[in-house]
């Protein structure tokens, strides 16, 4: 049958697309048609879309049928022996065979659970073509489902089931050896004794055992290497806690989210510590503080990182006060870092801030400039690591 109407370009594509989709959809369900091709007609002031198909058991003509029939997946009158089929009566897959479908299902969700229990008059046109089917796992079972006959055995599952998604849940189990292998190298101040449980939304969580304290923390996978223990670091980063105990072991008297007078950006900015004996602010600055990571929100507020890190550096020159920024890759060394920072200061120098070359060329690019420095470093810090 010839489509004598023009079609537009996007009609074209959007066709082309429908018929592949009709194509997978008769071929997963085993309908009883084949498409051949998907087009627009004029129908008044509208266009209507057809699909052309052809009967797989009888020796007919295609014929044309609304796209939407065609999707429905039942016999249609169009083929003159799918209509003497219906009108007959007699093609109804006896429920014997269909239950013995489902025994046979490759799905064990529905090998194990699914029922058909009669067909449904009621529900189609096409009184052969819907049956009424149970789930028999408790709770679902008082609420039996329609189903296409031809689709039994297939793929379509109970909506309760689906609901929970327990049939799509990846088992947590295999990943036990990839904690304990990521805990070992990012993460020595936790155990992982395989413990696994899923939240709502069945995202998997680790539960992580403080070797220091014995609490535990349960996390996900990609949080795992930089988790820390709320009961012993309630309100610190683990770079945070480290300074910490090598101040108190030097005696000396710091505040922490130090604030200052005119230092701010949206709001006011807080210092990680300041030590007044010294005059001098220290910061751990994070991985965020390189590189854009989810967990802190992303790009946007990596840039907002950026912004209020250089802020902070040029109060601090304007202003005599002496700053340290230790970053995160130097953490093995940030008592290292203190003593030579203490040291010049009793010298009478001035620490030196690492991003001071940027400070003099602040203009509205600022931010795009830091962005592009630290993506090329977080680059070769990695390249580093593998090496190493």
């Amino acid at each position: 049958m010839e489509n004598t109407f023009t079609m537009t370009e996007k009609q074209i594509n959007i066709c082309k697309n429908s018929l592949e989709e009709l194509k997978v959809l008769h071929l997963k369900n085993q309908h009883f048609y084949t498409p051949v091709d998907v087009y627009y007609k004029p129908s008044g002031d509208q266009f209507k879309k057809w699909a052309l198909l052809k009967c797989n058991e009888h020796d007919s003509e295609p014929f044309e049928q609304d796209i939407k029939d065609a999707v429905i997946l039942r016999r249609s009158k169009k083929c003159p022996e799918c209509l003497s089929i219906i009108q007959s009566g007699n093609n109804r897959i006896p429920v014997s065979e269909l239950n013995a479908r489902i025994k046979s299902s490759k799905n064990s969700v529905i090998r194990d659970k699914q029922i058909v229990i009669r067909y449904e008059d009621h529900l189609h046109n096409d009184k052969n073509s819907m049956v009424l089917v149970k789930c028999n796992l408790f709770g679902h079972h008082k609420k039996p489902y329609p189903q296409t006959a031809v689709s039994i055995g297939k793929n379509n599952i109970c909506p309760e089931c689906a609901k929970t998604r327990e049939y799509k849940k990846k088992a947590g189990e295999n990943l036990v050896e990839k904690i304990n292998n990521i805990l070992i190298e990012k993460n020595s101040s936790f155990s992982f004794f395989g413990s696994i449980d899923r939240n709502d939304k069945s995202i998997i969580f680790y539960e992580l055992i403080c070797k220091n304290c014995g609490c535990s923390e349960w996390e996900r996978e990609k949080y795992v290497s930089s988790v820390k223990c709320k009961v012993c670091y309630p309100n610190d980063t683990i770079g945070e806690s480290r300074v910490i105990k090598y101040l108190n072991f030097l005696k000396l008297t710091f505040k922490k989210q130090k604030k200052f007078p005119g230092m701010k950006n949206e709001k006011e900015l807080k210092c990680d510590f300041f030590i007044p004996k010294l005059n001098l602010i220290i910061e751990f600055d994070g991985h965020q503080h390189y590189y854009p990571v989810d967990y802190f929100k992303g790009f946007k507020s990596f840039k907002k990182t950026i912004k209020c890190d250089w802020i902070k550096n040029r109060y601090a020159l304007k202003n005599s006060i002496n700053i340290l920024r230790i970053p995160f890759y130097e953490y093995e060394d940030i008592e290292k870092l203190i003593d030579d920072s203490i040291a010049k200061i009793i010298k009478g120098q001035e620490t030196c801030v690492n991003d001071n070359s940027l400070l003099s060329v602040y203009k509205v690019n600022y931010v795009s400039i830091i962005v592009t420095k630290r993506i090329k470093f977080k680059k070769r810090f990695e390249a580093n690591k593998k090496i190493s």
